[in-house]
């Protein structure tokens, strides 16, 4: 079964396997919250989602280095996505903070909600072969009250909407390293769901001056900018990295966009740092934003997905994602590795 699941991942046949994992991991589904907490490591890489932060990765240590800051709920390695309000048959009500209304759509994800609020973590399990697996009701950033906490009438119980992570250490099939992280994330809108369909919203979600962002993001990564202080963009052909420089936040959102095969922060000597590399994305005009936020401590680094589009009742759709460590000519040779094999 296993073997199953690594090939239909290998030729890029995501045709739902994964909802049926009990044959393959221990995970318990139900109503209650799982007990979550875990990690794995292959001894180069290892990875947490302890449960603290919903279902999101809130460790990545590279060598025993943490790399990612998980101060808040909005940060960490998780999916966020957003959908448009509409699509929600909802009134737009205020979000958990009357200092910050809720924007015109909703942004469910892996960690919680901003005012410290996790999501609900449904199913975990971990494997000795580095396979990490977790399920969640992942709730709305700005803490608009999502469930039928709000409202059990109402035209949609965001409830129905799950978000499945699915994550492997390497080595992996086709790439024979330990310096690859292989994320995979299932997003799922129930057939008992109230809703009949979910369009994942592009270009309707503004930055700090009104301007219009690519969404959503799977995943989207705060690094500790004390660890990794540099960014480069591999060229789409492979062949070779750019120093770029990100915007800086002064507290607001204004991220930079880019275009590249890869995107790696690096430590400041760069003797070695974290790539994020995503097939699905090469075709847009645009996958990749950054932001620099010394007041924070972080690095922004999100993988821009703008290929998902409309879920109706009973369906998933499955995004695999990369992460590669290791100096740039590393990241750059795996890399390229990977998307010769066709993923």
């Amino acid at each position: 079964m296993k073997a199953d699941i690594e090939a239909r991942i290998v030729i890029n046949n995501y045709q739902g396997f994964f909802s049926l994992l009990c044959c393959v991991f221990s995970i318990f589904i139900g109503g209650q919250p799982a007990k979550a907490g875990g990690s794995v490591t292959n001894g180069v890489v290892g990875i947490t989602i302890s449960g603290i932060n919903g279902g999101s990765i809130d460790s990545l240590k590279i060598l025993g280095t943490e790399v990612i800051d998980a101060a808040d709920l909005g940060r960490e390695i998780q999916a966020s996505v957003f959908f448009l309000k509409p699509e929600f048959h909802l009134n737009n009500h205020p979000g958990c903070l009357s200092s910050e209304p809720a924007p015109p759509w909703f942004n469910p994800q892996d960690g919680g909600d901003m005012c410290g609020k996790s999501s609900v973590v449904t199913g975990f399990s971990t494997t000795p072969d580095g396979y990490i697996n977790v399920i969640s009701q992942s709730r709305d950033y700005h803490g608009v009250t999502l469930w039928d906490e709000y409202n059990s009438g109402s035209k949609f119980l965001p409830e129905k909407f799950i978000i499945e992570g699915h994550h492997k250490l390497g080595p992996l099939p086709y790439s024979n390293h330990k310096e690859i992280v292989r994320l995979f994330y299932i997003f799922r809108l129930e057939s008992s769901a109230p809703t009949d369909k979910l369009i994942f919203a592009t270009n309707q979600v503004t930055d700090s001056n009104g301007h219009s962002t690519p969404t959503s993001f799977v995943p989207a990564i705060y690094f500790k900018n004390t660890v990794l202080t540099r960014l480069f963009g591999l060229s789409l052909d492979g062949s070779t990295w750019h120093e770029v420089t990100p915007n800086t936040s002064n507290g607001q959102y204004t991220p930079s966009i880019y275009h590249y095969r890869s995107m790696a922060w690096m430590t400041n000597d760069l003797g070695w740092g974290v790539g994020v590399y995503g097939r699905s994305t090469l075709a847009q005009s645009a996958n990749y934003s950054a932001l620099h936020y010394p007041a924070l401590g972080v690095n922004s680094l999100n993988l821009i997905n703008q290929s998902m589009g409309t879920l109706t009742r009973g369906q998933e759709v499955g995004v695999l994602i990369h992460l590669v460590v290791g100096n740039l000519e590393t990241i750059k040779g795996i890399t390229n590795e990977i998307y010769k094999a066709g993923q």
